[in-house]
């Protein structure tokens, strides 16, 4: 996202690419890449304040304060904890590269 927008796109445009542009490209703009009633979608939800368009794109994207995915909502503050539709449980977290 950084790139992107050091050559030459705005913000807002930087955003489009990470999300709805790439669903338009491949013809599945219909059920992805933005929240509607109807489609598929995995999210991430900001700290209160986060202003994507009015300061870096990828600094603000590291204030990550929620994590939908699958129809659950997970903090990752607390090791990826679900806080919604069953509190407390915790996602189990793949090896990587054991």
């Amino acid at each position: 996202m950084h790139f992107t927008h050091i050559g030459g796109l705005s913000k807002y445009a930087v955003l489009q690419a990470a999300t709805i542009w790439p669903a338009q490209t491949l013809g599945l703009d219909d059920a992805i890449g933005s929240l509607a009633p109807g489609k598929m979608a995995d999210f991430i939800i900001f700290r209160p304040g986060v202003d994507l368009l009015d300061e870096s794109v990828v600094g603000g994207t590291k204030e990550i304060r929620f994590v939908g995915k699958g129809g659950t909502v997970w903090d990752p503050e607390k090791g990826m904890e679900e806080v919604w539709p069953v509190k407390g449980r915790r996602k189990v977290m793949p090896n990587i590269n054991p």
